[in-house]
């Protein structure tokens, strides 16, 4: 797989929101369809876990990304390979 940082893109970009565990439950609380898929797919905000957030045709909406307790950068690290094929960018908080 080859990863590709744009400086620029005009298209759509998939949010990736990051989160820690604490962050995440304040988010699942105000979606009740994401706090769903986050109960099934047993998905808390620990460090390295991810969510694919599917809009109305299936197609993936958002990213919930999971930084632990404790945010660390190099939790970043395995991101691009648990991502399917897509343009992506970082949510602001």
């Amino acid at each position: 797989m080859s990863d590709v940082i744009l400086d620029t893109f005009d298209g759509v970009a998939t949010p990736i929101h990051a989160l820690t565990e604490a962050e995440t439950a304040k988010a699942l609380e105000a979606d009740a369809f994401a706090a769903a898929l986050a109960r099934t797919a047993e998905f808390k905000g620990k460090s390295g876990q991810l969510l694919l957030v599917p809009d109305a045709a299936g197609a993936v909406a958002r990213v919930l990304f999971g930084l632990g307790e404790t945010p660390k950068v190099d939790a970043f690290r395995a991101l691009p390979a648990k991502l399917p094929a897509g343009v992506y960018r970082l949510a602001e908080a």
